[in-house]
């Protein structure tokens, strides 16, 4: 196993267990960024399904690709917190291995942005939903100005019971290893690192659908949104941001809302695309 001898501007962060249908697919769109110095890291949380010997693969040809094993699985929190010992570089990304960055100047499009402002910790996105297959389902547009606060976005996804944030496209490193994902919350350990690193600055958004964020009815939302409302009331209490009785309701009315929504996704979106797509084969 080797890496790059000068640490570059970007350290994307991958950790994967047993997903062999999708881990190529992330990081040649990582590595397949235009224009910027970027290192590729991932960590393989012992798998058993040959998504290692595919990395190895990978790594053949290009020496961009670090690949860390785990000896054994360390748990899902336990894989994605590894980020702390392995980032180096002075910016970062974190990719679920069922994603891809959707276009290849995403990071030097971030890269700019962030090092145009001395404020800035985050840049996020819009983003397209696909299915398995990469298809299209539909866009997410966030609607909001090119700097935003981590505060007011914080609020709003707690009401809404929804991630207002995104995903990051990039944080500062330094900034960003003060606040390992926090185990307590699993659903939602992405929402409360947005906002604390945020909290150090400014946020900043590139209104264009830079990351293709996969809805295959096998990745663990599905499994965890179980747990959103409760995790959702007791980032509430941890950060110390009081709801009102109204905004409680709404809250409760948003969660119903949105798990209606994934249910249309998982059982009825994509069942449908699946079956188009096999059909026009």
């Amino acid at each position: 196993m080797s890496s790059p001898t000068d640490t570059p501007h970007i350290d994307v962060y991958i950790p994967v267990y047993n997903d062999r249908k999708h881990i190529a697919r992330a990081v040649r769109s990582a590595l397949n960024q235009s224009d910027v110095e970027l290192r590729v890291l991932v960590s393989d949380n012992a798998s058993t399904d040959g998504t290692y010997e595919i990395l190895e693969e990978v790594a053949k040809t290009d020496s961009r690709l670090v690949i860390h094993r785990n000896s054994e699985n360390i748990g899902m929190m336990g894989n994605i917190r590894r980020y702390a010992d392995l980032v180096n570089a002075p910016y970062y990304m974190f990719l679920c291995s069922d994603d891809y960055l959707n276009d290849p100047t995403a990071l030097r499009q971030a890269l700019s942005l962030i090092e145009s402002n001395p404020d800035m910790v985050s840049v996020y996105c819009d983003l397209d939903f696909v299915d398995q297959n990469g298809r299209h389902i539909l866009f997410n547009k966030f609607e909001r100005d090119e700097v935003f606060s981590a505060e007011v976005t914080m609020r709003k996804s707690l009401i809404k019971t929804r991630n207002r944030f995104g995903i990051p496209l990039l944080h500062k490193t330094e900034i960003s290893k003060e606040y390992p994902y926090n185990v307590e919350v699993t659903y939602t350990c992405d929402i409360w690192h947005s906002y604390k690193v945020g909290q150090h600055g400014i946020c900043g958004h590139i209104a264009a659908p830079l990351i293709a964020n996969s809805y295959t009815g096998e990745n663990l939302t599905r499994t965890l949104m179980q747990k959103a409302k409760a995790e959702y009331r007791f980032l509430s209490e941890l950060e110390n941001i009081p709801l009102t009785g109204f905004e409680k309701l709404r809250q409760s009315l948003n969660f119903y809302r949105t798990l209606a929504s994934k249910w249309l996704f998982f059982s009825v979106i994509i069942p449908f695309r699946q079956r188009r797509g096999k059909s026009g084969q």
